[in-house]
């Protein structure tokens, strides 16, 4: 497992950045509470952990994600 401050998981029917902090050791259950990246207050349903449909990214998690692998990107490289 990479030590990555965010992870994906579904939930209100798309995928959401989460703090990785937020279920450690252990992966997210149902009845979990988080605030993804986007500012959405969550608790898991049973429904967010099936695998048979596709979920759209959220754009404002995906934005926030990428803006925070670039900085630590560039923090890397000096």
């Amino acid at each position: 497992m990479t030590d990555r401050p965010f992870e994906w998981q579904a939930a209100r029917g798309g995928l959401h950045a989460i703090p990785s902090t937020c279920h450690r050791p252990y992966p997210p259950l149902p009845g979990a509470e988080f605030t993804t990246l986007c500012g959405l207050e969550v608790v898991l349903d049973p429904e967010d952990f099936r695998r048979d449909r596709l979920r759209p990214m959220c754009r404002d998690c995906h934005g926030k994600w990428r803006a925070h692998q670039n900085e630590h990107d560039r923090r890397a490289k000096r």
